[in-house]
């Protein structure tokens, strides 16, 4: 699962797993990727990812007060996104990182046969 921002024109992407490229020509190239959990299992700090990125890319890091604010160190872990769960009609639920991931297309029918 992915949360995306928009700060001053540029898409901000946050995420425990690389981007799906298949989905770019219906949710567009994002300008700036950040993730909870590194390649090794360990927990990443997004402000100090996004600090090194706007020293970088000669950015203001206080435009990203949001991001920050969202994600203070500590308040997450590299588990977040998969702990996450929304509400299907009724008493089910469904991890959202497994919707995040299903084409536009295929979307429906899943939600119906989660339903029956």
């Amino acid at each position: 699962m992915s949360k995306y921002y928009q700060i001053n024109g540029l898409k901000v992407r946050i995420s425990d797993h690389e981007p799906n490229f298949s989905m770019n020509k219906f949710r567009g190239e994002n300008d700036i990727e950040l993730y909870v959990k590194s390649a090794d299992n360990q927990t990443l700090s997004i402000e100090g990812q996004l600090d090194y990125i706007c020293e970088k890319k000669n950015l203001n890091i206080s435009d990203f007060k949001e991001i920050i604010n969202d994600w203070q160190d500590g308040t997450y872990d590299k588990n977040h996104f998969s702990k996450k769960e929304e509400e299907i009609e009724g008493n089910h639920t469904t991890p959202t990182h497994h919707i995040g991931r299903l084409p536009n297309e295929r979307l429906v029918d899943y939600l119906k046969r989660i339903k029956k």
